[in-house]
């Protein structure tokens, strides 16, 4: 998909929905649809919980069409403690999505906190950010992240 440069056309307004499809052999088909919005985080909170054989996803997008970014990926323990962080690059327009044990074997098995912020980059556009949480029957939702009142009106 080709996006329009949200750096000059900020007074465009885009919504839609993204379809996401889970489809294994010998599985039902399942489906979720998440509405999307020009309004993008640049601090997203996302909750997991890694237990019973459930596992969480996160899908990570740069929207700029110019500004490369560096995101900072923390995660805390239920308590709040630092767990640890890592830094993801982000090219400008690019996407990821990834299974959060996969790439962070140190949380599987646990039930945490993640926090994504921009770390480095310019521009005035944020991330789209979204978290995906698979049971172990197959089925799953979509997850959006919190972010904080103070930081959306800054």
């Amino acid at each position: 998909m080709v996006l329009p440069d949200f750096q000059t056309s900020l007074d465009n307004k885009i919504g839609g929905s993204v379809i996401f499809r889970r489809k294994l052999p010998g599985i039902p088909t399942y489906e979720a649809s998440v509405p999307f919005s020009p309004l993008f985080v640049e601090k997203g909170y996302l909750p997991f919980d890694h237990r019973n054989g459930y596992v969480s996803g996160v899908a990570i997008a740069n929207f700029s069409s110019r500004a490369n970014r560096t995101l900072l990926l923390q995660f805390y323990k239920e308590d709040g403690t630092p767990m640890g962080s890592y830094n993801l690059d982000m090219p400008s327009g690019s996407h990821r999505a990834f299974a959060l044990a996969d790439e962070f074997p140190e949380v599987n098995g646990k039930a945490e906190m993640l926090v994504v912020s921009i770390q480095r980059g310019d521009g005035i556009l944020g991330i789209g950010l979204l978290g995906l949480r698979f049971n172990p029957a197959g089925s799953f939702t979509t997850i959006t992240p919190m972010v904080s009142v103070d930081e959306a009106l800054e």
